[in-house]
């Protein structure tokens, strides 16, 4: 039985729209500037109805009728929170890693995880953790996230690890670290 305790989810893959993924907390029509988030897939369904029975906030994508092999999609919205309402830090803020093709999880920091919105992600592994929202269901926010990216040919010949600038300090060389 899924209840509040964090849910560990293997292989979910990312609802790809033109507001999600917002790994960088871009406003949008849908969406404050700050608010960085996206949606997932849960294909196990006796998980997800389990999940929304306990409360979770999953929601289902019916059916296409032009498709009858379609039999809908179950997905949850996901917070990434690096920060409180009042913009300070929060006790816990999610621990996100890249995984390359040599099979190397590479830490991102808050200032490079916008970075995700750009890459074509294969899958994640994540453990939400839950937050009661005022009507009692129970809002997923990231704990920990494992992305599997994937990788250009010469990225995977190289096993090259990007530096977003946003992790460099003032006066580094990113070909000299």
């Amino acid at each position: 039985m899924i209840n509040r305790n964090s849910v560990t989810i293997e292989n979910a893959t990312i609802m790809y729209s033109k507001t999600s993924p917002n790994f960088a907390g871009k406003a949008h029509d849908f969406n404050v500037a700050g608010n960085r988030n996206f949606c997932m897939f849960i294909e196990d369904s006796d998980l997800a109805i389990s999940m929304k029975d306990a409360g979770w906030d999953v929601r289902r994508l019916e059916p296409r009728e032009d498709h009858p092999e379609d039999t809908g999609k179950y997905f949850i919205p996901v917070t990434v929170k690096y920060k409180d309402r009042y913009g300070n830090p929060v006790k816990n803020p999610p621990q996100v890693y890249i995984v390359k093709s040599n099979g190397k999880a590479v830490p991102i920091s808050e200032n490079a995880v916008g970075t995700l919105d750009n890459k074509q992600i294969k899958y994640i592994d994540i453990i939400l953790s839950p937050s009661t929202k005022d009507d009692g269901t129970y809002k997923a926010y990231a704990n920990t996230i494992y992305v599997v990216v994937e990788e250009n040919r010469l990225s995977e010949k190289y096993a090259l690890e990007e530096v977003p600038e946003d992790d460099l300090a003032p006066g580094d060389d990113p070909f000299n670290m």
